[in-house]
């Protein structure tokens, strides 16, 4: 196998992010090619993730650990999340902190937020909420204007939110609570993801926390709030009546029947389409009396 060859294997995997079972070996043979050829630290973080996904956790590490101490910055994020979340069946607060600390450093947005939620929390040392500020608000101010989907505006937005709350500043924090579910809503409908579900549901239901909810103007996420009490909701797509009607914990959308309002924001289907690919599309949302 020559570089080239081993360079476009590598191409041909990233462009379809899976391999099959039989591709595998060639992929891993290519990377083992180029880190001895190049020593390039990405080919080190590829193959750690390689390694990661094959549940490999002893070379997922060393190949890992190889290309943060040439200093790649995936690697090192990476490290900071097996350790913070234990992924290896584990958790190190003292290795995450380690890790995500260099990351933030590096310029890396989650590795910030991760390292100031340790501050807030004391999951290394003791509880220090001046450091979690210290870090989230020149943070949000870097990306209050994004609209990249990929940048964790929302996570930003929901940790600034609190901060404006301990200062008395509830209509701030209303304002951006509001701001991040638009944001996250556009996030849903490309790739949508259960993390993503959860944060949505944090952020309405802390903004119902600070101002009544209005049943005469309302949209898709904030049937989070709504669904929590029995309620019957009228909404339109494509100009067709569709009705739901919530007993907790069952969620009813016309013949569809679902466990929970988490298992119908993960499930909920209009012509073949996920309600949250479509959500722009649903309109004239009423609460039934």
């Amino acid at each position: 196998m020559t570089i080239q060859e081993a360079k476009e294997i590598c191409r041909q995997y990233h462009d379809i992010n899976d391999l099959l079972e039989a591709d595998k070996p060639r992929y891993e043979e290519a990377l083992h090619l180029l880190i001895n050829k190049t020593g390039k630290s990405s080919y080190m973080a590829d193959l750690g993730a390689y390694y990661y996904k094959q549940h490999d956790d002893v070379f997922a590490l060393l190949y890992y650990e190889k290309a943060a101490a040439a200093g790649n910055l995936c690697a090192i994020a990476n490290l900071g999340h097996i350790w913070y979340y234990g992924t290896m069946g584990k958790r190190d607060f003292r290795k995450a902190f380690y890790y995500l600390d260099q990351a933030r450093r590096m310029g890396d947005p989650v590795a910030a937020y991760m390292v100031a939620d340790m501050y807030k929390y004391g999951f290394y040392g003791d509880p220090d909420y001046e450091k979690f500020t210290e870090i989230i608000v020149p943070l949000y101010a870097e990306m209050k204007y994004t609209a990249d989907l990929n940048d964790p505006f929302p996570e930003v937005a929901l940790r600034r939110s609190e901060i404006f709350l301990r200062e008395g500043q509830r209509r701030r924090a209303w304002h951006l609570y509001r701001k991040a579910c638009r944001f996250l809503a556009e996030r849903l409908q490309n790739r949508p993801c259960s993390a993503d579900r959860e944060l949505m549901c944090s952020l309405i239901r802390n903004s119902y926390c600070l101002q009544e909810f209005d049943p005469t103007s309302f949209g898709l996420y904030d049937l989070y709030y709504v669904l929590q009490k029995p309620a019957r909701v009228r909404f339109y797509f494509a100009g067709q009546e569709h009705r739901i009607v919530a007993l907790p914990p069952l969620v009813r959308l016309d013949d569809q029947e679902f466990e929970d309002v988490y298992d119908f924001f993960r499930e909920a289907m209009l012509d073949g389409e996920k309600l949250t690919s479509i959500y722009e599309e649903l309109t004239d949302f009423t609460l039934l009396t």
